[in-house]
């Protein structure tokens, strides 16, 4: 099964394992680790690779629209990497430990920007 990955970091042999187990198929890992300049740049890079599955760690705005660009291509959703990481000192590098992977099957992200309030009369 074709897997585009997107992520800076490279997916190791434990990731493409589990991936292999989770999906029922082995997996051909293709990595995109350019950083993506914004959410118009994401279906041209679905369509160049062309994958079955996308497996990405990208900011929330960009995961909202790469599971848009997913289902307006009919194709399965997106897959997410959930790590825990840790640091047993500050001088020692964070080690990050993969727990599982999740499919975001949709999502809906309301924002605004942060004013300052002003203090209310009591």
């Amino acid at each position: 099964m074709k897997i585009l990955w997107i992520s800076r970091h490279v997916p190791t042999k434990v990731h493409t394992d589990m991936l292999s187990g989770l999906l029922g198929a082995p997996v051909e890992v293709t990595q995109y680790a350019a950083t993506i300049m914004g959410g118009h740049a994401l279906p041209g890079i679905v369509d160049m690779y062309q994958p079955e599955r996308v497996v990405a760690s990208i900011p929330i705005d960009l995961q909202q629209q790469m599971v848009e660009v997913l289902a307006d291509r009919s194709m399965p959703p997106l897959i997410k990497p959930v790590y825990h990481h840790t640091r047993s000192d500050d001088h020692q590098p964070i080690v990050w430990t993969l727990i599982h992977f999740e499919e975001i099957l949709s999502m809906d992200v309301e924002r605004r920007v942060l004013t300052r309030k002003e203090k209310q009369d009591v």
